[in-house]
């Protein structure tokens, strides 16, 4: 296992460092990664993870046990691929970097408790930060899992796309479609409020989208949202692209500025 924080032992510093170190890594993983997050980490870059995990393989981020840390993503805008925490890119300033990266769990539970949210990630809620999101799956990135987890967007652009959540976005890309399949979202808090009801009329809770069109007849399949609490100005959850989903036992709240 690795550490992230700022401990002497941990062996890197921010969440940055390890997915730098996670795309450098030539013919992807080679067996599974676990990773502990052992103190609260400042972001001042977007992070994007993007690399080879085969099937027999994950790559899992978590607290270390006793620890409820919180990541505070500082930037105050986004790349091109639109996420403050990317999973399926290693270069967010291009929409062409589509890396295929599977099976990445980010499991906010802390120790042994299976249903603890231990962990908060957040971004600043003091700027208009365009086409903001705070996690984003970007195209054949298949079997993510986010759960346990405190989410909170506070960008307060008013444009639409302007504050999500978890976003799983579908890409066409020189003819070939590039999506998502089999996302879950578990046990997480969210919260999209973006700042006041006045400045962010469109914090969305979850969503699948797509960037440029997809071909005919695809779309994301079986996506699965449950136990979650959403707190959105706009859509709690919004299926722009979708072939079937699961979506249960989630309560969704809902504070529009307007309809």
């Amino acid at each position: 296992p690795s550490l992230i924080g700022s401990g002497p032992g941990d062996d890197y510093a921010t969440l940055y460092a390890a997915a730098a170190d996670f795309n450098s890594v030539a013919g992807g993983c080679t067996g599974d990664w676990d990773v502990f997050i052992t103190s609260d980490l400042t972001e001042p870059a977007n992070v994007a993870f993007g690399n080879n995990v085969p099937t027999s393989y994950t790559v899992t981020i978590r607290p270390l046990a006793g620890v409820t840390p919180t990541i505070n993503f500082t930037q105050t805008t986004v790349g091109a691929v639109p996420g403050h925490w990317v999973i399926g890119s290693n270069n967010p300033a291009d929409l062409a970097s589509l890396v295929k990266t599977d099976n990445f769990i980010i499991n906010g539970c802390a120790g042994d408790a299976w249903s603890t949210r231990s962990l908060t990630i957040q971004n600043l809620n003091t700027a208009s930060i365009a086409n903001s999101r705070l996690i984003l799956v970007y195209g054949d990135s298949d079997n993510f899992t986010i759960k346990n987890c405190n989410l909170i967007n506070g960008s307060r652009s008013v444009a639409d796309n302007g504050c999500t959540g978890v976003e799983f976005t579908s890409r066409l890309e020189a003819g070939i479609s590039y999506i998502p399949d089999y996302g879950t979202v578990d046990n997480c808090s969210i919260n999209v409020l973006s700042g006041t009801a006045t400045t962010g009329r469109y914090g969305t809770g979850i969503k699948q989208f797509y960037s440029g069109t997809i071909t005919s007849g695809q779309a994301q399949r079986g996506l699965t949202v449950r136990n979650c609490e959403i707190d959105a100005r706009y859509v709690g959850i919004f299926l722009a692209q979708t072939a079937g989903a699961d979506i249960h036992d989630n309560t969704i709240r809902l504070d529009q500025y307007s309809v």
